[in-house]
């Protein structure tokens, strides 16, 4: 059954109006890969990244298709609108470091100064703690210089109780980083066992999976 004209221009008086917003927003994606896949994209860094699809050859073929699956669905589901040729991959290693000792005294002047280590330079941990660890070291460096300047003949012993602080707080970012990787390999198993299950807690369509992972989402060389 056909609806009349007035019927018509009621419902299309009915539909809520959309605007489309102009502008862009910058989106880092970041995926955890083996160690493996990571000495094969290492070359790929901050200065010289891989652009897609011109280095897709550089790429190993499931990180490929697992981007290209990533890209299609928020193109299919959200809307997406990617400006082409934009895309960027730089391969970071998650490693963990730590200074020897984060503050000296410095024999080659005559002032005998100390200096000391904050943020990254004096260790660094995965996931992405190192703004957070900045803050902190510096805050505690700053009352740290406040007390030697107040306290004449106490330089050395204020210090050493910054050395002490940093070693803790290491030691507290490492172990939070090990129950992290934990817990990420963990949800990794967790993801094989629901996949493998016939009553899946989170299901995704396996004929969308493979046709989003193949299709190429619209890449463009700039």
């Amino acid at each position: 059954e056909g609806a009349t004209e007035e019927e018509e221009d009621n419902n299309n008086n009915n539909k809520p109006e959309t605007e489309e917003i102009g502008g862009t927003t910058n989106i880092t994606f970041r995926i955890l890969i083996s160690e493996e896949e990571y000495k094969i994209m290492k070359p790929a860094n901050f200065k010289s990244p891989y652009q897609l699809p011109r280095d897709q050859d550089k790429i190993p073929k499931s990180l490929y298709d697992d981007i290209k699956l990533w890209l299609n669905a928020k193109k299919h589901i959200v809307g997406e609108k990617r400006v082409p040729g934009s895309e960027k991959i730089s391969a970071l290693n998650l490693s963990v470091y730590r200074a020897r000792q984060v503050q000296m005294k410095n024999s080659f002047s005559n002032t005998k100064r100390w200096s000391f280590l904050v943020g990254d330079a004096a260790f660094g941990v995965p996931f992405f703690r190192s703004l957070n660890n900045g803050f902190i070291c510096g805050s505690k460096l700053a009352t740290t210089l406040s007390s030697m300047a107040k306290e004449t003949g106490a330089a050395e012993k204020f210090a050493l109780k910054y050395g002490e602080f940093v070693d803790e707080l290491a030691e507290s970012e490492i172990k939070k980083a090990k129950t992290r990787s934990g817990q990420l390999a963990l949800s990794k198993v967790f993801t094989r066992v629901n996949g493998g299950s016939p009553l899946q807690i989170i299901k995704w369509d396996k004929n969308l999976i493979t046709k989003w992972a193949n299709d190429d989402p619209g890449f463009c060389v700039d």
